[in-house]
């Protein structure tokens, strides 16, 4: 276990990428157009593990970048493909855009810092873990009209072998978030339609009773 937590919590790592790899890492989806001040959903998927066999993850780290100028970072939600119910592995989140302490574990603005770290042996893991599936949800705010990008920055991927062995050979697809405006013509027929009520409202003939 110490081994593992050495590896998990380390602060500088590099992908191994290889675009012929058997685990890939996705930033999902990978483009999306978004109005100004709305909040947008990038999820972090995993492909190519073992599909209820070995190989199976314990236990990732990861560091993903993004446009702080263009992005403001909202929260996460992890998902359960490291344990269950009754066994909740253990998530942990450093390095928001505020954070500035490296030597804490911190990294800069701009970089998110995510990990989970389950619990479960590797036999127990290996029958309840899909080949592909959701480690996380990232949400932020869009702020510019810019296209921007989500970017994978470094990590870990830990197998659960019982030998705390790292997974190299890790290709990823990074994401972009495009900022827009709120449509034009939208607003104009909106305040159209919205004239003409008052207008009809306010000239419409008065009925009076011949009695």
């Amino acid at each position: 276990m110490k081994v593992l937590l050495k590896i998990v919590f380390a602060v500088s790592f590099m992908f191994a990428i290889n675009a012929n790899a058997n685990v890939v890492l996705t930033l999902d989806p990978a483009n999306q157009d978004s109005t100004i001040g709305s909040v947008v959903s990038v999820n972090v998927m995993i492909d190519g593990l073992g599909n209820f066999n070995p190989v199976t993850l314990a236990a990732f780290d990861l560091n993903i970048g993004f446009d702080t100028s263009a992005l403001s970072f909202v929260g996460y939600n992890m998902f359960d493909g490291l344990g269950v119910a009754s066994t909740d592995p253990l998530d942990y989140v450093f390095g928001l855009s505020e954070a500035l302490d490296t030597s804490a574990g911190e990294v800069a603005p701009g970089v998110i810092h995510i990990g989970e770290l389950s619990f479960l042996e590797f036999f127990q893991l290996n029958p309840i873990q899909p080949g592909s599936f959701a480690l996380a949800e990232l949400l932020f705010t869009v702020n510019a009209e810019v296209t921007s990008a989500i970017s994978f920055l470094g990590g870990n991927l830990v197998n659960s072998s019982g030998t705390a062995d790292v997974i190299a050979d890790i290709e990823i697809n990074n994401a972009t978030v495009t900022g827009v405006p709120a449509p034009a013509a939208l607003t104009l027929l909106g305040l159209g339609i919205l004239t003409m009520l008052v207008r009809q409202k306010r000239y419409a003939p008065s009925i009076k009773s011949l009695n």
